[in-house]
């Protein structure tokens, strides 16, 4: 059987690197190298993995921008694998892959007490009541204050995709994974996790650690969308996640979005590598009824999706969540349809 060289370019580099050695240990037919931009016409390979469309060659595989090693191979013997005799049977694949690839959509505090939780909760029941999406939202927050109790805990599904490579037993365990055991849904039909009885998992976590975990679940085909709730704490940590969502919410506070909120979307700037036109939906909270929209509250300079400006409103918010017809819901409603539609 010949081995297949198989280039890989990513623009995340580091990840690069990781994908290649997983390859390396498991694909039997592919001896992996990673690859730079301005050198990839120096290889003579037989096959490239690139996630980045702006490269041209007839040799190359376009894969999604959020795939684990497994996904990876499966996107080469797709291509080619009859050119070469391979077939996926071949392949030790943990689990199943999907047709379906889930859209990955981060809802991020400029600071606490802006509303990023309740924005995203709201996101999360709109799309599964009035778009009939499957929907998983997930919590980067030390303490959740949703924590549905499942019949498995988070912390052992990352211990089985953590281990994953060290014995075939944990390998099985993985691919007899049930969804609906570690992600319970809650009275509106959302699934989430059970994040146990201490400290999140994810909040502690790495950040290959939180890259693998949401490959996973996007790649699962169990859901639709996947609501990432991320504190301000904890943008450093999910760079990687973030360069590659596909959609982005900032929430920040009316009387401090100047400041804060343009820190966070310079910040945004950097990790996008300035690529955030119609990537971003700027939702500023706490509007006071005089407001009017100002150059002191557009100073951040990149082009956005829009802006949605929500006045106060306690009446959206009770003990069994966020009101989805009030004003706050409105607001929720719009960022909704652009995510989806535009």
């Amino acid at each position: 059987m010949e081995i297949i060289s198989l280039g890989i370019l990513f623009k995340d580099r580091e990840y690069a690197e990781a994908a290649a050695r997983v390859i390396a240990e498991k694909g039997r037919y592919f001896l992996p190298a990673v690859l730079d931009k301005d050198r990839i016409h120096n290889f003579d390979g037989k096959l490239i993995i690139t996630d980045d469309e702006t490269i041209k060659a007839e040799n190359i595989v376009y894969t999604g921008r959020f795939m684990l090693p497994d996904a990876i191979m499966a996107a080469a013997v797709e291509k080619y694998g009859k050119l070469y005799s391979i077939s996926t049977d071949n392949l030790n694949f943990y689990y199943s892959r999907k047709e379906k690839q889930a859209k990955l959509i981060t809802v991020i505090g400029a600071e606490g007490g802006a509303g990023a939780t309740s924005a995203a909760d709201g996101l999360a029941e709109e799309l599964v009541v009035y778009y009939d999406k499957s929907v998983c939202r997930i919590s980067l927050s030390a303490f959740p204050e949703e924590n549905l109790c499942g019949v498995c805990e988070l912390k052992q599904l990352l211990f089985l995709l953590e281990n994953k490579n060290d014995c075939k037993k944990t390998m099985d365990c993985i691919s007899d994974i049930n969804i609906d055991e570690y992600f319970p849904k809650d009275r509106c039909g959302i699934y989430r996790v059970c994040y146990g009885d201490s400290i999140n998992p994810l909040a502690a976590a790495g950040s290959l650690t939180l890259y693998g975990f949401f490959a996973f679940v996007c790649e699962t085909g169990a859901f639709d969308c996947i609501i990432i709730d991320i504190p301000a704490e904890a943008v450093k940590n999910t760079e990687e996640i973030i360069s590659i969502t596909d959609g982005i919410v900032t929430v920040e506070k009316y009387s401090s979005s100047a400041i804060r909120g343009g820190k966070l979307h310079n910040y945004l700037n950097l990790i996008l590598s300035g690529e955030t036109e119609n990537r971003i939906i700027r939702f500023i909270n706490f509007v006071s009824e005089n407001y009017t929209e100002t150059e002191e509250h557009n100073e951040v300079s990149y082009k956005n999706k829009g802006t949605v400006n929500v006045e106060y409103d306690p009446e959206s918010f009770c003990k069994d969540g966020v009101k989805i017809d009030g004003a706050f819901g409105l607001a929720v409603k719009n960022i909704a349809h652009s995510l989806i539609f535009c």
